[in-house]
C-alpha cells in the first residue's frame, strides 16, 4: 500500500528484515513508501511512481545495487531523483563505485537512524531547491525565447554561455552549436582583434567601455552575410567572475529602407514633384498651400525620425503643414487642438521627443514656416482627428470629414504615409514609392486565390458579394491589428483541402480543438443589412421605425462580435510562431512552426502597380519568418500567408504555377 501523505521514499533490498525496518522507520517519520526486493522490481515501481527519493541495498542477487542505480539514472526523471546506497562494504573502492553508479550519498551498515534522518532531509531539500531553481530558470528561458531579440551571454573569456531562440533566428546557429564558442565566431574577421584587446581590457579593469551604450555594429551570420544590428550591452559579476549579456536587434530593414544615405538627401526631386501633382489632383489648390523644399523636409525628418527609437521603442509620428489660417479659414472647424506657448525647431530630435507623446493614428504634429525664415520650418501645435467610422466594422459613423492638409506620417522604420486630409496620396517603404491600392482584396492575386474558396461557402451564395465585402474587412482589420500590436508573426490562412494535410509540415505547439468560426458572425451581419437596405428602399411598404431601430442595435452588436473575434486572431500573433486559420476564419493552431521542405522555384516580388517585370526575391536577405512562410505556401497551392514583420511591413506569398508571388508591403494603405 502506497501512502501519500510525505515524501514518497522507495526502498530497494533483498533482506525482508532490513525492509521491514526501513519501512516502519520511515512511516514513523511521516514519509510514504515503496518497496521492493529485487532490482528490476525497483525499475519499474520508479517508472509508475516517480518516488522522491531512493534507498537502494547495494549488494543484492542478479542486479546489484550499482548497475540498478546506473539504469535508474537512464530513465526519463532518473537524474533528478536522488539515490542513497545501504553498504556493509566500507573500503575506498566500494565507496568510489557508489558515487560512480551515480548516487547522490550512502548510508553504512548497521543504520544509524539518526544519521540516515539528517542525510535524507538534507538531500530532500536540496532536491526541492534544485527543482524550484530550474523551474525559475526554465521560466526565464520561456521569457527569453519569447524574444524576437537575439539575447547572449559570455563569460570573461568572451565564451558563449547563454543563448536565446531569438540568437538563433538572427544568427542562423542552434544553441548547441555556439555553447561553449567564442563571440568572434559572429563578427567579422576585420573586428576580432579589437574584440581580444578590449575584452582583454575588461579582464584586467572590471570595467567594460562600451556597457550601458546603444551601438551600431556589424554582425555576422552562419551562412557568412554580415548584417548591421544595434547591440546593448550589460555585465555583473558573480564571485570573481565577470559575464556581459547583449540584447541584439536585426536592422537589415531599417539600412535597407535607409539605402545608406544618412545625413544626405533621402528623396530624388521627382518623387516630391509626384506628391505635389497628386495632392494637386486631390485639392487643385493644394499646390498654392505647398512649397517644395517643405515637403521635402518634412518628408526627409520624419522617416529620420522613424529610424530612431525612444524609451527601446520605434518611433511614430505623424506631421501635417499648416499654419493658424488653416483654423481661421476652415467652416465649422472644431477638432482639439493645442497650440504651444514657444515654437519648437522641426529636426529629427524634436520629433524623436515629442513624437511618443502623440498618437500618430489621431493626431499629428503642425509645423509652418518660421516667421523672417521662410525656408525654415517650426512646430507650433498639435491637432486630433478621430478615426472613428473609417472601416466597415466600426460601430460608430464618421461625423466630420478631415482638415484638409498634407500630412506625412511614419508608423515603421523605414516607412512614410503621405495623406491629403482622409485620402491616401501615396506610400513609401523599403525605397519603393508607390501610389495607394484603392483595396488590398481588389483585383490582386492574393484576393483571388481567397476569394476562388470564398464563392463556395453557403454564406457567400446566400448573401453574394456583400459577404465577400465584410469577409475582407475582417481580414484586413486582422492583420492592420497584428501589425501594429506584433513584433513580428506569421498568419497562415488554409483552403478547406489543406486543413488537415498541412501537419505534415509543421510542429502545432497550440493547437485548438475548440474555436469560434467568423464566417457565421460575418453572415448574421449580411442578413441584418440585407433585411434593414430592404425595410429602407421598399416603396410598397412603410417604413417601420421600429424594425429600423432594432435591426440598428443587432448590427452593432454583431460588428462588436466581429471585432472581438478579430481582436481574439490577432492577440495570438503576438506568440512566437505562425497562427494557422481556416478559410472560414477559424482559429487551428498558434504558436506553430513552419517546417515545410525548402522551396527550390521562383519566388518573385509582385508590386500590385500593373506592371509586368518582376525581379525575383534574394531570400538570403530576409530571416527564418520569411523563408519559412516561403517554403510552407510552396508547398501547399491555395494557402497564403501573411508576415508581419518587426519594425517592417506585411508581406503577403501564395504560389501561382512555378512560382511563388511575394507582395511585399500589402496593406500599406491602411
Amino acid at each position: 500500500m502506497v501512502e501519500h501523505d510525505g515524501n514518497l521514499i522507495l526502498i530497494v533490498d533483498d533482506d525482508v528484515v532490513i525492509l521491514q525496518l526501513l519501512e516502519a522507520f520511515l512511516k514513523d517519520n511521516r514519509f510514504s513508501v515503496l518497496l521492493a526486493d529485487n532490482g528490476l522490481d525497483g525499475l519499474t515501481l520508479f517508472e509508475q511512481h516517480h518516488p522522491d527519493l531512493v534507498l537502494m541495498d547495494a549488494q543484492m542477487p542478479a542486479m546489484d545495487g550499482f548497475e540498478t542505480c546506473r539504469k535508474l539514472k537512464s530513465l526519463p526523471g532518473g537524474n533528478d531523483t536522488p539515490v542513497m546506497i545501504v553498504t556493509s562494504l566500507s573500503s575506498g573502492d566500494a565507496i568510489n563505485r557508489v558515487f560512480q553508479a551515480g548516487a547522490e550519498d550512502y548510508i553504512p551498515k548497521p543504520i544509524n537512524w539518526d544519521l540516515l534522518r539528517q542525510r535524507m532531509r538534507r538531500i530532500l531539500r536540496h532536491k526541492s531547491s534544485f527543482l524550484a531553481l530550474r523551474e525559475k530558470e526554465e521560466q526565464i528561458r520561456l521569457a527569453t525565447d519569447s524574444q524576437n531579440d537575439a539575447i547572449i551571454t559570455a563569460d570573461g573569456y568572451g565564451n558563449i554561455v547563454f543563448w536565446n531562440r531569438g540568437a538563433e533566428l538572427i544568427f542562423g546557429y542552434s544553441k548547441d552549436e555556439v555553447l561553449g564558442r567564442p563571440l568572434t565566431l559572429l563578427m567579422p574577421l576585420r573586428f576580432v582583434s579589437q574584440h581580444c584587446e578590449a575584452l582583454s581590457r575588461v579582464r584586467e579593469t572590471g570595467r567594460p567601455k562600451m556597457a550601458g551604450r546603444l551601438l551600431e555594429l556589424l554582425g555576422l551570420r552562419k551562412n557568412h552575410d554580415e548584417f548591421p544590428m544595434e547591440i546593448s550591452i550589460t555585465h555583473w559579476q558573480a564571485g570573481k567572475k565577470i559575464f556581459f549579456s547583449a540584447m541584439i536587434r536585426d536592422i537589415s530593414e531599417r539600412k535597407k529602407a535607409l539605402g545608406g544615405q544618412e545625413g544626405l538627401a533621402l528623396f530624388d526631386s521627382h518623387i516630391v514633384d509626384q506628391i505635389l501633382a497628386l495632392a494637386n489632383r486631390v485639392h487643385p489648390q493644394a499646390a498654392g498651400l505647398l512649397g517644395f523644399h517643405h515637403v521635402k523636409s518634412i518628408m526627409e525628418n520624419v522617416f529620420l525620425a522613424g529610424l530612431r527609437r525612444e524609451e527601446d521603442l520605434p518611433v511614430k509620428v505623424g506631421v501635417a503643414l499648416g499654419d493658424e489660417s488653416l483654423i481661421v479659414n476652415t467652416p465649422g472647424f472644431n477638432s482639439p487642438f493645442i497650440r504651444f506657448n514657444s515654437p519648437v525647431p522641426f529636426t529629427v530630435d524634436s520629433l524623436v521627443k515629442l513624437g511618443p507623446g502623440f498618437d500618430s493614428a489621431t493626431t499629428s504634429l503642425f509645423v509652418r514656416a518660421k516667421p523672417g525664415h521662410p525656408k525654415s520650418l517650426e512646430i507650433w501645435g498639435a491637432m486630433f482627428a478621430s478615426t472613428r467610422g473609417k472601416g466597415m466594422l466600426d460601430p460608430f459613423p464618421l461625423q466630420k470629414s478631415p482638415v484638409q492638409v498634407l500630412t506625412i506620417i511614419t508608423r515603421k522604420a523605414g516607412s512614410l504615409l503621405i495623406r491629403w486630409g482622409g485620402k491616401m496620396l501615396a506610400h513609401f517603404q523599403a525605397g519603393h514609392f508607390s501610389e495607394p491600392v484603392a483595396d488590398p482584396f481588389e483585383n490582386c492575386i492574393i484576393a483571388n486565390t481567397l476569394i476562388s474558396t470564398i464563392t463556395n461557402h453557403p454564406e457567400h451564395k446566400a448573401s453574394g458579394d456583400l459577404y465577400w465585402e465584410v469577409y475582407r474587412s475582417v481580414l484586413l482589420l486582422l492583420l492592420a491589428r497584428s501589425a501594429e500590436d506584433s513584433t513580428g508573426g506569421t498568419v497562415i490562412w488554409l483552403p478547406e483541402a489543406y486543413t488537415i494535410k498541412t501537419q505534415e509540415s509543421l510542429t502545432e505547439r497550440f493547437p485548438l480543438k475548440k474555436s469560434q468560426e467568423g464566417v457565421g458572425i460575418i453572415s448574421e451581419y449580411c442578413q441584418l443589412e440585407i433585411k434593414r437596405q430592404g425595410i429602407g428602399e421598399s416603396s410598397s411598404v412603410p417604413c417601420d421605425q421600429t424594425d429600423l431601430k432594432m435591426i440598428g442595435r443587432a448590427l452593432l452588436d454583431v460588428k462588436r462580435r466581429m471585432i472581438e473575434h478579430t481582436e481574439f486572431l490577432s492577440h495570438l500573433t503576438r506568440i512566437d510562431g505562425a497562427v494557422l486559420i481556416s478559410h472560414r476564419l477559424k482559429p487551428l493552431s498558434f504558436g506553430a512552426i513552419l517546417a515545410a521542405n525548402t522551396w527550390h522555384g521562383k519566388v518573385v516580388y509582385d508590386y500590385r502597380d500593373g506592371s509586368t517585370s518582376r525581379h525575383e526575391v534574394d531570400r538570403s536577405k530576409y530571416g527564418t519568418r520569411h523563408g519559412s512562410a516561403v517554403d510552407f505556401v510552396a508547398r501547399y497551392p491555395g494557402a497564403v500567408a501573411f508576415v508581419l514583420s518587426h519594425d517592417g511591413p506585411v508581406s503577403a506569398m501564395t504560389r501561382v504555377d512555378d512560382a511563388v508571388l511575394w507582395v511585399p508591403d500589402y496593406i500599406s494603405t491602411h
